[in-house]
């Protein structure tokens, strides 16, 4: 008998940690959840813009050496790329970029 209430003790206090437990990991699933959602709404736009600079940065920089390369090369005129017009009066009026070279 005494067996038996000892048991009935260890089931009622497993039971209470069980509760216990999951009380925990619902509440953290519940932050899980929470956090989840303020990244969606206010951190991630702010994330994939930065990204995009930060891409269109490095290929405007990897463009820009390339040309320059070519362009001290001699394998490409800065002439063919850029015509600049002028005025009656001589002042630059217009640069016009020829992006096919």
């Amino acid at each position: 008998m005494l067996t038996g209430r000892l048991h009935l003790r260890k089931t009622g206090r497993y039971s209470r940690n069980k509760r216990k437990l999951a009380a925990i990991l619902a509440f953290v699933l519940l932050l899980g959840i929470i956090a989840a959602v303020f990244y969606e709404k206010n951190l991630s736009p702010i994330v994939t813009e930065t990204a995009l600079y930060t891409v269109t940065d490095v290929v405007t920089g990897l463009v820009n050496d390339i040309i320059r390369e070519k362009i001290e090369s001699g394998m490409l005129n800065y002439e063919n790329l850029v015509t600049i017009e002028k005025d009656d009066s001589g002042n630059i009026s217009a640069l016009i970029t020829n992006m096919a070279n």
